[in-house]
């Protein structure tokens, strides 16, 4: 065998080595996602389909895109789907839309704690930070209400210097994406 026909074959060699080696990062790299998932935690994975269904709630307008939701978040088991509603609350939060996440109260809790969406704006506002990580640290349900404790911090400051606000959140769910919400209020 000539020199030439060597360098090519080595040339091939280590293409297909880099191929092989690619290849196996996508597995490693999927397995892990999946291994994750079953270990329970799914945050992230959670935290990008709360997205996706969260994008599509705030921009779909016809009823299509509707149902496909309702699909979607009716195959979430009950902690998937009770953060993702929790989820949703906080974007509009964060995305400033007070009066969405305000409809999403439970009525008699609005007559008791915030009558008006003015007092609900004020308090958010004092005990929210402006770019919101949660941590769901324990979800029990009784009957159709869920109760979530879950711990709330600023996602710009860094996890040892942050304020961590433990919360009750009580989610009343009747069916799939028809929820009303309450939570422990700090006065």
């Amino acid at each position: 065998m000539n020199t030439k026909n060597k360098l090519i074959y080595i040339v091939l060699i280590i293409i297909i080595l880099i191929l092989v080696a690619l290849n196996l990062q996508v597995y490693i790299n999927n397995n892990f996602e999946v291994n994750n998932m079953k270990n329970g935690t799914e945050q992230n994975s959670l935290a990008s389909l709360n997205q996706e269904i969260n994008t599509n709630y705030n921009t779909s307008t016809n009823e299509e895109d509707e149902q496909n939701r309702d699909n979607k978040v009716a195959t979430l088991n009950e902690r998937q789907r009770m953060q993702t509603y929790f989820g949703r609350y906080l974007s509009y939060i964060e995305s400033g839309d007070y009066q969405s996440a305000y409809d999403l109260l439970y009525d008699g809790f609005k007559q008791n704690y915030f009558p008006t969406i003015d007092k609900f704006v004020t308090y958010v506002q004092s005990n929210y930070p402006k770019n919101i990580v949660v941590e769901y640290t324990n979800i029990e349900r009784e009957g159709t209400v869920f109760i979530l404790t879950v711990k709330i911090r600023d996602a710009l400051n860094d996890t040892t210097q942050t304020e961590v606000s433990e919360q009750q959140v009580v989610i009343t769910e009747n069916s799939v994406n028809d929820f009303k919400l309450s939570f422990a209020v700090n006065e």
